[in-house]
């Protein structure tokens, strides 16, 4: 019992870390331009050939806050990766939240230091990587309709391919 619950505490910290900088991202984008404006690594918003400087701002903005996130949690996956129970990796995705809360805010301070390609970059990678979260998602809906019209249980199992 007691891993089960250690396990959805997990699940919350993360889903928190998660919403608190997709709220900041939200807010940044929306409302911080007169702060933004202040950052030298966003001064090219205001150069020529920006039609509207407040847009620059927010979407530098966010991709920049969403890229210290992508960053964060990739190396949490990398990390953990394929981790068994009693595995030291283990400990380290249970615990220290404090430090991996510190570890995403100082991503964050890094992402506004990045220069402007990287930005454009960022978010080309995520427009794509969109895409095929949005196919591969699309995919999982097919398989689970194609399981739930099969007529009876050994049939589905077999549509996915589960040994016994």
């Amino acid at each position: 019992m007691g891993d089960i619950l250690e396990r959805k505490k997990r699940t919350f910290v993360y889903f928190g870390f998660f919403t608190k900088f997709l709220f900041l991202a939200w807010i940044a984008r929306d409302y911080c331009t007169p702060l933004l404006r202040h950052l030298p690594a966003l001064q090219h918003c205001d150069g020529d050939g920006v039609p509207d400087a407040n847009l620059c701002y927010g979407r530098e903005a966010a991709f920049r806050i969403t890229l210290a996130e992508a960053v964060f949690f990739g190396v949490l996956a990398v990390v953990t990766f394929r981790c068994k129970e009693n595995d030291p990796r283990d400990y380290f995705d249970g615990h220290l939240f404090g430090l991996k809360y510190l570890a995403l805010w100082c991503l964050l301070i890094v992402a506004f230091t990045l220069p402007e390609a990287s930005s454009k970059a960022f978010g080309e990678c995520a427009r794509v990587g969109g895409l095929i979260f949005l196919v591969f998602q699309v995919v999982q809906v097919m398989l689970r309709l194609l399981v739930a019209m099969q007529p009876d249980a050994a049939a589905q199992e077999d549509a996915l391919g589960s040994e016994h």
